[in-house]
């Protein structure tokens, strides 16, 4: 006897696949956390072994923890945490670093300059 079992991953990549097509359609710019996530899913060797450079990983763990450019991490301003990753993700190459940093410099431009809060 043959038993099917439930796959709720499926339909939960099809909801996130829904919400992404709604933040397009909206013009509205992908939360940190997900290119986070995607860049470390990505940034791999020739061999595809996770290539993340060190100097990157706290900016990255920082966007993880952030929904927009437009917050603030701790003493920092979530501008400064991605300019920082994209300072130390020069080494970071290919189709897909070309895309997510493009992806990245076009919401610095989309966001005016703020000064970070003082403590």
């Amino acid at each position: 006897m043959r038993s099917f079992s439930t796959d709720t991953g499926h339909h939960r990549m099809a909801a996130a696949s829904v919400q992404e097509s709604a933040r397009k359609a909206a013009g509205e710019p992908r939360p940190l956390y997900e290119i986070a996530d995607e860049v470390f899913r990505l940034w791999r060797d020739k061999k595809g072994h996770p290539a993340i450079y060190f100097g990157a990983v706290p900016y990255l763990r920082a966007m993880q923890a952030m929904q927009r450019i437009a917050d603030n991490y701790g003493a920092d301003t979530g501008r400064s945490v991605v300019l920082y990753f994209l300072g130390n993700a020069t080494t970071w190459r290919g189709e897909d670093a070309r895309r997510v940093k493009a992806e990245l410099q076009a919401m610095l431009k989309a966001t005016p300059f703020r000064r970070s809060p003082t403590l």
